[in-house]
């Protein structure tokens, strides 16, 4: 089914590193934020700045704004890595392709 047709609603689940807490200075935070970014309309995405912040509250917000988990576009505020992690119907294999082919990008 579509995004259209189910009215885009969130996941029922989310993805996430298995070793996240041992890799994510703050994986209390990176859950939290990625929940919120859960229920946004469009997935991953907050609209804007503002709306981050009365979604996240500004001590959550600026935390992850400064490590880089929030990243701040011009249509918005994406959630790093959620693209990857969250969307598409991959398996396990091509998501990790994605991941470090990412990595290496950003090397």
């Amino acid at each position: 089914m579509t995004d259209e047709k189910r009215g885009n609603l969130p996941k029922a689940y989310l993805r996430i590193d298995p070793n996240l807490d041992a890799t994510h200075p703050a994986p209390g935070d990176m859950v939290a934020l990625l929940c919120a970014a859960n229920r946004q309309p469009k997935r991953g995405y907050f609209k804007s700045p503002e709306l981050a912040i009365v979604v996240l509250g500004r001590p959550l917000y600026r935390r992850c704004t400064e490590r880089g988990d929030l990243v701040i576009l011009r249509t918005g505020v994406y959630v790093d890595g959620w693209d990857e992690w969250q969307e598409g119907d991959v398996n396990v294999g091509e998501r990790m392709r994605r991941l470090r082919a990412r990595r290496r990008d950003d090397a």
